[in-house]
């Protein structure tokens, strides 16, 4: 075989193995979940938001505290005593907190 003609079974070869791996990842139920950089989740303390969304403090923390039902899977990330509440992810949170009705 020419080395163009071994380029191009190697090419196809390396599609099949990837579009068999593909499947075998899908057949067992699994998928990818993309991963947002630091930049998207654009990470605010509970004071920015508190300030920028005319939301009490003591509230805010009192939803990352409460069970993940009660505050209807409030978007929060727990660094030691630290809160640090995703922004775009927040902003999400409080138009379906809206829609369902959830007091503050």
């Amino acid at each position: 075989m020419k080395l163009e003609e071994l380029k191009a079974t190697k090419n196809v070869l390396e599609e099949v193995i990837e579009k068999q791996e593909q499947e075998e990842f899908e057949r067992k139920g699994y998928k990818e979940v993309p991963q947002p950089s630091r930049q998207e989740l654009n990470l605010k303390t509970v004071k920015e938001i508190a300030e920028k969304y005319s939301i009490g403090q003591g509230r805010l923390r009192e939803l990352a505290r409460a069970d993940r039902e009660v505050s209807l899977n409030f978007p929060v990330l727990r660094i030691g005593k630290k809160i640090l509440i995703p922004e775009a992810l927040f902003e999400e949170w409080l138009i379906e907190a809206c829609k369902t009705g959830l007091k503050l």
